[in-house]
């Protein structure tokens, strides 16, 4: 069921030290999702789509604009980037590290045909907001006679 809806994030099985709590490990990690258990660094999304577009926004915080890229191809929404470490940054030493960092690549698969050139990206407050508008074909309604 995991990988009907989350096909872009790979299954490990975990290793048998956690013994009969395995499968109630594997349980919460696919209820919380992989990057809580260190695994993949996968940013939040929500996809909503109105008559004329369709918008991905995603949660990036402390990832600079610079570092992110947008694409369409194939039918998917690629969203790919790297978080740094701010120890990278500043040159500090690491005590505890709990934020994660690293490569990240999220591929949404789209429902309707969209139109590439006219796509929109803005990042604003930690938030990239795609739009993609959909091609719209000669559609009208037809009124029907009774």
């Amino acid at each position: 069921m995991f990988e009907k809806f989350f096909p872009h994030v790979r299954r490990h099985r975990l290793p048998a030290r956690y013994g009969p709590d395995r499968d109630a490990v594997e349980r919460a990690r696919d209820l919380f999702g992989p990057a809580w258990f260190g695994q993949e660094l996968l940013p939040a999304l929500d996809v909503s789509e109105t008559e004329r577009e369709i918008v991905v926004r995603a949660e990036l915080p402390d990832i600079d604009p610079k570092d992110v890229t947008v694409s369409v191809a194939d039918g998917q929404l690629i969203i790919q980037g790297v978080k740094k470490s701010r120890a990278e940054e500043k040159g500090e030493n690491i005590l505890v590290q709990e934020i994660q960092s690293g490569r990240f690549i999220r591929a949404i698969p789209l429902p309707v045909e969209v139109d590439a050139d006219k796509t929109q990206a803005k990042y604003k407050k930690g938030v990239l907001t795609v739009s993609l508008p959909k091609i719209m074909t000669n559609r009208r309604r037809l009124k029907i006679e009774t």
